[in-house]
């Protein structure tokens, strides 16, 4: 049986000023120098889950971690990045089935 993860990666926040910026969302910000994105998919490379759409609130937050992932993971996982007109809950259940979601291959 094949699965596709779906990864909410949120986008920026105003509550964690300075530390997200238009150029640096949540998913991206470091942790132990690396971006906490990289943690959750290491562990599903590990799992041999490598069919991801990761959801991104914004379309400047999308398209930074869509181009670390395209960076970091080329070759290595099949992702989508997509991000969501209204909210995350919205564009969760658009991406289940489906129906009206902005989605961008990143990387084949």
């Amino acid at each position: 049986m094949d699965f596709q993860v779906v990864v909410l990666a949120g986008g920026t926040c105003k509550k964690l000023l300075p530390l997200v910026s238009k150029d640096v969302p949540k998913a991206l910000l470091p942790v132990a120098n690396r971006p906490v994105l990289s943690y959750v998919l290491e562990q599903l490379e590990l799992s041999n889950l490598k069919d991801l759409i990761v959801v991104v609130e914004g379309e400047d937050a999308a398209f930074c971690v869509g181009g670390w992932i395209s960076n970091a993971y080329v070759d290595r996982l099949h992702v989508k990045k997509s991000f969501p007109r209204s909210s995350l809950f919205c564009c969760l259940s658009q991406s289940t089935r489906e129906w009206d979601l902005k989605a961008e291959s990143v990387s084949e």
